[in-house]
């Protein structure tokens, strides 16, 4: 890159449901010693990329626009650059590029390196099972039995006791910017997973909050139940009928 030669560097496709089509994502893993410099301005060098095949978006635009969106109002998001990508010097089309929610991250967004995150694939209304950690400052045994603590009581208390302990325990601000965030890109996808949770290991009160992942079915996309799946051309745009309408899915 730029005249710049990485070498025994790790190549793989990654992803989920990804893996079964034809143009996959990719990740790139460089060496500790040998990282790579991104092409943004003041942003640290890192030890892998991730490059989104943006195959259910043919505008190449939803992804980026919702990293972006978290940014514009002050709060930690993914940062995006579009890549054309070439193996062995044979094209292989238009990607996009996303920054790992990793210690790079936490540090370039002012999040403590000393904290706890994690990618959820669950709906979060028992144990930790659907929670994949991304970081956690060494202690993964203490990360664990916080989050079930915290997911616990997320799930029994109730009335008052539940929000004093949301007032306490959470940032409240930054959770009414996460929902915000979400109705403003129309996200249908985060309700039951796809998202990060971050809480400080040294100040877990007051610290637990949530940030955006996965932004592809945003912007009128949506898994369509009734066929195509998560690869569909459907757009939706009649779904705000509802003035108490918060998600509609």
């Amino acid at each position: 890159f730029n005249g710049e030669v990485f070498d025994n560097i790790r190549v793989r496709h990654r992803g989920q449901s990804s893996l079964g089509v034809s143009k996959k994502h990719w990740k790139v893993d460089f060496n500790k010693d040998h990282r790579f410099l991104t092409p943004f301005d003041n942003h640290p060098e890192v030890d892998n990329i991730n490059i989104q095949s943006s195959y259910g978006d043919k505008s190449f635009l939803r992804e980026w626009l919702s990293y972006k969106a978290w940014m514009d109002v002050d709060r930690p998001g993914l940062e995006m650059w579009h890549v054309r990508l070439y193996v062995n010097g044979t094209y292989r089309g238009l990607y996009i590029n996303l920054e790992n929610a990793d210690q790079d991250w936490m540090d370039r967004t002012g999040l403590d390196q000393e904290g706890w995150l994690w990618k959820s694939y669950s709906e979060a209304k028992g144990g930790t099972g659907g929670f994949e950690m991304e970081e956690d400052a060494g202690n993964p045994a203490a990360a664990n039995t916080a989050l079930g603590t915290f997911i616990s009581n997320m799930n029994t208390l109730t009335g008052q006791s539940l929000v004093d302990y949301i007032n306490t325990n959470m940032n409240v601000d930054a959770f009414v910017d996460f929902l915000a965030i979400h109705q403003l890109i129309h996200n249908c996808d985060h309700p039951a997973k796809n998202y990060f949770v971050y809480a400080d290991e040294d100040a877990p009160v007051g610290s637990w909050t949530y940030y955006g992942w996965d932004m592809d079915l945003t912007h009128g996309r949506n898994f369509e139940c009734a066929g195509g799946g998560v690869y569909n051309d459907t757009i939706r745009s009649d779904m705000f009928n509802d003035p108490q309408l918060l998600f509609a899915t």
